[in-house]
């Protein structure tokens, strides 16, 4: 039997459902070599169990490589982006995003299967343009599109995360500045030592704790964290 299998060349071959299935299925599972490479094929090319060991072992190999070699990139961002016939954008100045918005965004990027949430927050339907220039539909929830949004192309999940991510760990460090700077104060008037120290203590947990969970929280977001395969080096034939 002679299967038809198209072998994605970008992310943009990809949707986020895809991702996210995936990233579901192999979560906290101690996989085998083999094993991780009958995930990527199940998830990525669409193929069953069955589909699978009709192929040649050199084949499975290939293809396994392939999309993860797919899932390694890093795509350019894109602020805005057309599914099933509409314009959806990226909200645009995220300086001036509402907390609701901002709230969200944090909560939903945690968990894989609300993935499809995050990029209902930051991806609304453009409701009006002017040259470069847009407006995007007030937040009211991802009820209406959030479905829908599991049918992105990966590269725009991708991109979106990483930015954010870099936006996140700004927001981070001013935080960390912020209590380096109660930190020296609390030092400079200090009048209760043991008091002080604790407090002190408390404070540089605080920025650790905070540190650690964002590093976390978007490198899990991610799809390259959830490879668990090890790709054998290419010979010079190939």
């Amino acid at each position: 039997m002679k299967l038809n299998i198209l072998i994605p060349e970008s992310q943009k071959d990809l949707n986020l459902q895809q991702f996210i299935n995936y990233s579901m299925d192999v979560k906290d599972k101690e996989l085998t070599e083999q094993e991780a490479k009958e995930m990527l094929l199940k998830h990525f090319y669409n193929l069953t169990e069955k589909q699978i060991n009709q192929l040649k072992p050199d084949d499975v190999d290939k293809l396994a490589v392939s999309v993860a070699e797919v899932l390694e990139q890093q795509p350019d961002l894109q602020t805005r982006f057309k599914l099933e016939g509409k314009e959806y954008g990226m909200i645009p100045n995220l300086d001036k995003m509402s907390y609701g918005e901002y709230k969200d965004l944090l909560e939903y990027q945690k968990q894989t299967e609300t993935l499809n949430n995050f990029m209902a927050v930051l991806f609304r339907p453009i409701v009006q343009k002017l040259g470069k220039k847009y407006r995007i539909a007030e937040y009211e929830g991802t009820e209406e599109t959030a479905e829908l949004m599991k049918r992105t192309p990966l590269s725009i999940y991708t991109a979106s995360m990483l930015f954010f991510c870099d936006l996140t760990n700004e927001l981070r460090k001013l935080t960390q500045n912020y209590i380096e700077v109660q930190i020296q104060e609390m030092k400079s008037l200090d009048k209760n030592g043991d008091s002080t120290q604790t407090y002190i203590n408390s404070l540089r947990e605080t920025s650790q704790n905070l540190e650690k969970s964002i590093h976390t929280t978007f490198i899990n977001a991610l799809p390259i964290s959830h490879l668990k395969l090890t790709k054998p080096k290419r010979t010079e034939s190939e």
